[in-house]
């Protein structure tokens, strides 16, 4: 038997990346969005149910949250740990009180979809505190001011905030 929790709407999705919270029942309504648990009884319907998404052409704002398999659930418990850390990283990067001299910009890799993983090396100009950031391609010179941490590849994240408490100590600024 394999649970798991499917966030419905783009705007929800934002949220629980923000957050790494589910938003409310009164905010999902209010945004026309959802969140659901759904039990599925053998991995074939799991997977069925997860192409079915996939093919709405409506609606393909979704995300597949929160898998357990109930026989089987290590992994899917270190997914959950993995992602609990790297939503750590942008809470703190994001809530730096400080912008030390040569922090930024920084090199960090983004792993790009398409037909096997692609890294792809960027430099991070600017972090918001809603977690979304600044990024440039470091091949074409392209500016990207509407991504997210959550895109970059966690040992980046950790490799940027152990950065910025060098850079504030060589500076002596005070934590």
């Amino acid at each position: 038997m394999i649970k798991a929790i499917v966030i419905h709407g783009s705007e929800a999705i934002k949220e629980f990346d923000r957050t790494g919270k589910y938003p409310p029942k009164e905010w999902l309504e209010d945004n026309g969005c959802s969140v659901v648990e759904k039990t599925f009884t053998t991995e074939a319907e799991f997977h069925a149910y997860c192409e079915a998404l996939e093919e709405n052409d409506g609606y393909d704002d979704w995300r597949i949250h929160g898998v357990v398999n109930l026989k089987q659930n290590i992994g899917c418990h270190l997914y959950e740990q993995l992602k609990s850390l790297t939503q750590e990283y942008i809470n703190k990067l994001s809530n730096l009180p400080h912008r030390p001299d040569g922090w930024l910009p920084h090199v960090v890799y983004v792993e790009e979809e398409g037909d096997y993983p692609v890294y792809t090396r960027y430099k991070l100009t600017e972090i918001h505190p809603d977690g979304s950031c600044s990024l440039v391609n470091d091949e074409s010179g392209e500016v990207f001011t509407d991504r997210h941490l959550y895109e970059i590849n966690i040992d980046w994240l950790d490799t940027v905030y152990r950065w910025y408490f060098e850079c504030c100590a060589e500076q002596n600024i005070i934590m």
